[in-house]
């Protein structure tokens, strides 16, 4: 009866083990094909603008303005949006991250880094996408 009570757990242990291996594979997964979306998005939209405002390019072009003063021009209006949509989602984010995160026996404090680390990185993806469309049109 012990062996038999033995090779149920190995049995469990090894099968919660092989099943948290695939959860993490799916989340990781899930994360990237969701940021790989966006940044389809992204692109779609920064080409559907660049397009939209291909006479304004043409014109500032021929009066001198350069490509850095271009992308400049352009990349302003990203960033503003991005800056609103961080405003607004950084309370909720933090709030239910601390909320999360004193549910553990071991607490940590969230600061503001991890929150600039993710502005700065979706900038800069904002920015390589709108970069990559204009050099494609």
């Amino acid at each position: 009866m012990i062996q038999h009570y033995v090779k149920i757990t190995f049995r469990n242990l090894l099968k919660n083990r092989v099943f948290g291996a695939i959860n993490i594979v799916g989340l990781v997964f899930g994360i990237t094909s969701f940021a790989f979306i966006s940044c389809l998005g992204l692109f779609g939209l920064s080409a559907f603008i660049s397009e939209q405002r291909s006479k304004e390019t043409s014109i500032r072009k021929v009066l001198g303005a350069s490509e850095h003063s271009l992308l400049f021009l352009f990349s302003s209006e990203y960033i503003k949006l991005i800056g609103i949509s961080f405003l607004v989602a950084a309370p909720f984010t933090w709030y239910y991250t601390n909320k999360w995160l004193n549910e553990f026996s071991y607490h940590i404090t969230l600061g503001f880094i991890p929150f600039i680390l993710a502005a700065f990185l979706v900038i800069s993806i904002a920015n390589i996408m709108q970069y990559i469309s204009k050099l494609s049109f």
